[in-house]
């Protein structure tokens, strides 16, 4: 009956983007005649039935496409909250914050502050930290991991763990893996243990089996090919012969079997484990409280609370709120995208909502997701629940399973790889319980593309970043870097920059890393601690002095090395001893950011600069500084080495997107011409250490971290030993994502098949176009150590003199376009476009893929505030608002919107231009340029109607671009409110035509 009835929820802001675009396409183009291909007539009919519906209700949705109920999970978990406060416990509108490792931090630290408090907490308090060796850091930190984490153990926390319970649970492990090998023990086994003298008296069940395990098995798992006198057989034993036959003919499933005894956990907790769980659960409940508190301070959230909230906004199945009633009442059709990351928390969250649905009533939920790729298991996805719901369905509601193998993104011969490569490298089979997935071939809908579909480079680590460049030179289309970490694009990243091939990369390079960096963070802990002996040598190193090693080795012997600065020998030291020693005298007397700043110019840091990224790089970091400052110090300088950390390098705003780095499981979802997996050797992290495991596979398990110093606990290594199974198993998945974002060619790098690499997984495959050998013949560049020469500034460098004033003449002027008036009538629309503009600058420099409608709607109390802030009246506010939003909202629906504010070539925003006309200084701003097809296009937008008017304004823009630029220029007119666009090229001079007073601001 109305479009809001039908709610669609996924899990990124781009899906959700890419999913309302995809709608709103569809209904238009259902206005124009039906095409021609089978799914896209049906597509086309569907939304002509729409687009009927829609004209006899009256809904608006193409004027109106904010109506369509497309979000995210977490913007429904947020909307869930801010409806009900009181029962979701957050007192108001919280905000997700950007950061909620800071407040999982703070939280942290405030429990363990607790230590010295007489509260029924402390003993257990106490028995944490001695169970960890007092280590608070260690504490702290994995405290963090698991308030991070806390949807996953805190129902099961909150009230208290049965220890009987958990027992039965231990016991019925113990009790299925003996049940596996009982009745397949040969009859002979245990004669031959006893008459090799071991005894089995007194041992459990358990233990008589794993003893068993031990007398069979070598330490690997495998049966005794060797019978010694360690096994209680003499060379000439009579009954050696029968031992070696038993261990020849065992059954290979017995083997595993047996072998799998030896990790399974005993049926009972010792007193010491359970101790120090109980202990363990009072102190994560005590966290939780604290970061509660501190979100409270704070007024900011996470999205593992917002999930928390809105469950409990929704109340229970037997009270449920009024808030549950009145979505139960509007939702009639539920679609749930991404199904295969969903989490248990979001899981219950998605049963709440449609507690009371019941087959039959006319409400239909609609569940999309493809298990082999689900690769999200650190934001506690589990694939397992994608298989649980087809089987069971959801809340009452039975799922009919449909599976889709049309491959409509690669070409075939590509599919037909897949096809053949990923059966071995996905599970044979699928296991839900061990998180596996096995491999569902596809079908290709697309011809075969010329030329090999999958390209293998054998290269060393050392090779890779060449051989990588190479690849991306020669490719045709758009060429995808996928990476398993960040860490691993970083040489490569390196080698694009020299050579000059531009590419589009979000959070892949760490500034921390960058040299300019580096010298930077040296002089900062220089001048706040003057006895930072390694502080101090590095900025002697640093190319504003470079000294040499043998130099800096003679300084380094001085007890305080600066106090030593002025009697050192050579020009080079004493200039930059006069600077720190005037920098010292200013410490603490101006902000940390003009501190630094300041002294790194005197010193002679711009001069040392290679080029304009490292210029952008050291403002990024003076920005940091800025953000950090505390009354000039930094008190702790752990705050600033945990931000460089996240900081990373600015993308290219003029690379375009031919070339993109990023992780694997950024790329989900997208898809390109060619994607390079380079690192196909390298071997994957280990598990990581929580203070707690657990694991729901058929009932809780709960195993606590083992105490520092002492035995290894068996019921936590055997949920250690479960979470890498799982861990390999996602590896498979996240390998398989990779590949298959490619359309037309495939790139694999490597060099040798590491156990755990994803080349080892592959190589069944691959192995015969890599070399056989061990490893490949370093080339020899590589093989030479390069030596890279210290970069200093010349012997004699002085800072240079600032620039002199210009020398205007008395008849020039400086005109400006702001400076034009405004009538009464026009300043609100004037108001308005200055919002708009604001926004889609910040829209071009995010990019599109994050932006949507939705996001738009979501912020309309911002755009409120703004307005306000502006000065629009508040009698004109409402309508103010509804046109903003709406303006914005168009542009992101709009094809030609789109297509200004993607990342063309040399694409720039609010570019801010001067020259002299006439003996006047004219300024102007342009809203968009970039360069599409050889030409130079520059894009006005405009809420207003006097097209004439913005004409010559956009002349006089070319004029200006002309004398920077001897590309072609063409001039556009676009008007968000409408979507129209006007077109033209400039007229040649039109400065001396007269008409240079018409002027319009931007």
């Amino acid at each position: 009956e109305t479009p809001e009835a039908i709610v669609a929820i996924t899990f990124t802001r781009k899906a959700a983007g890419e999913m309302r675009s995809r709608i709103s396409g569809a209904l238009r183009k259902a206005l124009g005649e039906q095409p021609g291909e089978d799914h896209a007539q049906r597509t086309w009919q569907l939304a002509r039935s729409a687009l009927n519906r829609d004209s006899a209700m009256q809904w608006g949705l193409l004027d109106n496409p904010a109506r369509l109920r497309v979000m995210t999970i977490d913007s429904l978990c947020l909307s869930l909250t801010n409806q009900m406060p009181w029962t979701s416990r957050t007192g108001g509108a919280p905000v997700p914050a950007d950061d909620p490792g800071v407040l999982h931090r703070e939280a942290a630290l405030r429990t363990l502050a607790m230590l010295e408090q007489a509260t029924p907490f402390q003993p257990h308090l106490d028995r944490l930290l001695l169970h960890i060796d007092n280590n608070l850091p260690r504490v702290a930190e994995l405290l963090m991991q698991m308030l991070a984490r806390r949807d996953q153990w805190l129902r099961h926390v909150a009230g208290g763990l049965d220890r009987k319970h958990l027992e039965a649970s231990l016991g019925a492990i113990s009790e299925a893996a003996l049940g596996r090998v009982r009745h397949r023990v040969p009859f002979n086994a245990w004669d031959l243990m006893q008459y090799a003298g071991i005894i089995l008296d007194g041992i459990d069940d358990l233990g008589r089996h794993r003893s068993l395990g031990d007398f069979l098995l070598t330490k690997e798992g495998a049966p005794r090919k060797r019978i010694t006198k360690s096994e209680g057989f003499p060379p000439k034993d009579p009954r050696k012969p029968e031992m070696e036959s038993l261990c020849a003919n065992l059954e290979a499933a017995f083997v595993v079997d047996l072998a799998a005894l030896r990790t399974v956990p005993p049926g009972h907790y010792t007193d010491g484990q359970w101790e120090i769980i109980e202990a363990l659960g009072g102190v994560l409940k005590l966290a939780v409280a604290q970061l509660r508190l501190v979100f409270q301070e704070r007024r900011a959230t996470d999205f593992v609370e917002l999930t928390l909230s809105a469950t409990e906004a929704l109340g229970t199945d037997a009270e449920p709120t009024p808030l549950a009633y009145a979505l139960d009442f509007r939702i009639q059709h539920l679609l749930l995208d991404e199904f295969q990351d969903t989490s248990r928390s979001k899981l219950g969250l998605l049963e709440r909502l449609i507690a009371d649905w019941a087959p039959g009533d006319g409400r239909t939920v609609f569940a999309v997701g493809d298990p082999m790729q689900s690769i999200y298991s650190f934001q506690e996805a589990d694939v397992s629940l994608f298989e649980q719901c087809r089987r069971q369905g959801l809340g009452r509601l039975t799922l009919e399973s449909l599976v889709l193998r049309a491959n409509f993104r690669s070409s075939r011969n590509l599919v037909d790889w897949f096809n053949t490569a990923f059966p071995c490298v996905l599970a044979p089979a699928d296991d839900p319980a061990a998180g596996a997935v096995a491999y569902s071939p596809s079908q290709a809908q697309r011809d075969s593309s010329p030329g090999a579909p999958v390209v293998c480079h054998p290269a060393t680590a050392d090779e890779e970043p060449a051989a990588v460049a190479d690849a991306v030179a020669a490719a045709d289309g758009k060429v995808a870097i996928l990476v398993r970490r960040r860490a691993d694009a970083r040489a490569i990243v390196a080698e694009l920059n020299r050579r000059h091939i531009a590419f589009q990369a979000v959070d892949m390079d760490p500034l921390a890393e960058r040299s300019i960096v580096q010298d930077l963070r040296a002089l900062t802990r220089a001048l706040l601690h003057p006895a930072d002996r390694v502080a101090w040598l590095s900025v002697l190193r640093a190319p504003w002095c470079g000294l040499e090693l043998a130099e800096l080795s003679r300084i380094a012997k001085t007890p305080v090395i600066f106090d030593g600065l002025a009697a050192q020998p050579g020009a080079r030291l004493q200039r930059v001893a006069l600077v720190l020693d005037a920098a010292l005298r200013e410490s603490r007397r101006r902000s940390l950011r003009r501190h630094v700043e300041e002294t790194w110019r005197a010193l002679g840091g711009p001069a040392c600069l290679r080029d304009e990224a490292e210029q952008t790089d050291a403002s990024a970091f003076f920005a940091l500084l800025d953000k950090l400052d505390q009354a000039g110090d930094l008190p702790d300088f752990t705050a600033l080495d945990d931000a460089l950390k996240k900081l990373y390098a600015a993308p290219n705003p003029l690379a375009g997107d031919r070339v993109q780095i990023m992780t694997v499981h950024k790329s989900k979802g997208l898809e390109f011409d060619n994607v390079l997996l380079p690192g196909l050797s390298s071997k994957p992290r280990t598990g990581s250490t929580a203070l707690l495991r657990w694991s729901e596979r058929e009932d809780l398990i709960v195993g606590c971290i083992r105490e520092t110093g002492a035995d290894r606990d068996a019921v936590y290594d055997y949920l250690g030993v479960h979470e890498r199974r799982k861990e390999d198993h996602e590896a498979g998945r996240l390998l398989y994502v990779a590949a298959t974002r490619a359309k037309q060619r495939l790139h694999l790098f490597g060099s040798q098949p590491l156990t755990g690499s994803f080349l080892a997984r592959l190589w069944h495959a691959v192995g015969d176009s890599f070399p056989a050998s061990a490893a490949l013949p370093a080339s020899a560049d590589a093989a030479v150590s390069r030596g890279v020469p210290l970069r200093r500034v010349p012997e004699g460098f002085q800072a240079p003199a600032a620039a002199p004033a210009l020398d205007w003449s008395v008849a020039e002027r400086r005109v400006d376009e702001a400076a034009a008036a405004y009538s009464a009538d026009n300043e609100t629309v004037r108001l308005i476009g200055t919002l708009v503009h604001r926004v889609l600058q910040v829209i071009a420099v995010q990019g599109l893929d994050s932006w949507t409608p939705e996001r738009v709607a979501d912020r309309e109390p911002a755009v409120r505030a703004q307005l306000m802030a502006l000065g629009v009246p508040r009698a004109e506010l409402d309508s103010a608002v509804k046109l903003a939003t709406e303006a914005v909202s168009q542009t992101l629906l709009s094809e030609r919107g789109r297509w200004i504010l993607t990342g063309h070539e040399e694409a720039v925003s609010e570019w801010e231009l001067s020259g002299v006309f006439d003996g006047d200084v004219h300024s102007r701003k342009l809203d968009r340029s970039f360069i599409a097809d050889g030409v130079r296009w520059i894009v006005d937008y405009k809420t207003g109607v006097e097209q004439e008017r913005y004409r010559l304004q956009l002349e006089q823009y070319a004029e200006l671009v002309s004398r920077l630029d001897s590309r072609p220029i063409r001039l556009g007119l676009y008007f968000p409110l409408t979507g129209a666009w006007e077109e033209w090229a400039p007229v040649k001079n039109l400065w001396k035509s007269g008409a240079r007073h018409h002027f319009s601001t931007g």
